[in-house]
């Protein structure tokens, strides 16, 4: 956006902590990122990248810690198993999807 510096976040996430039960998925998650940032998230099958994921994006809201998404800005989500419409192409599910 015009007139950000690299000093303004545009996503914080401090301290962030999920349990599924008595099972602790992300202890303590902190980062942040900049306008032109590119980021990968990696591991194992359970390891909570998806969870992280929905978090962020505001599908869940059942975590400790703080989540702060910059002024103006949005955070897209498209599930891991959708729902499609079967009737329309894999590019109408997706900008459906991120509508």
């Amino acid at each position: 956006m015009a007139g950000e510096t690299a000093k303004q976040p545009i996503l914080q996430v401090s301290h962030v902590k999920r349990r599924f039960g008595e099972r602790l998925i992300l202890a303590d998650i902190t980062f942040s990122l900049q306008a032109g940032d590119r980021v990968g998230v990696l591991g194992v099958n359970g390891s909570g990248k998806s969870s992280l994921m929905k978090i962020v994006a505001g599908r869940d809201s059942d975590y400790e810690g703080q989540v702060h998404i910059g002024a103006g800005r949005t955070v897209g989500y498209v599930p891991q198993e959708p729902e499609l419409d079967l009737e329309s192409t894999v590019r109408e599910n997706v900008e459906t999807a991120v509508a």
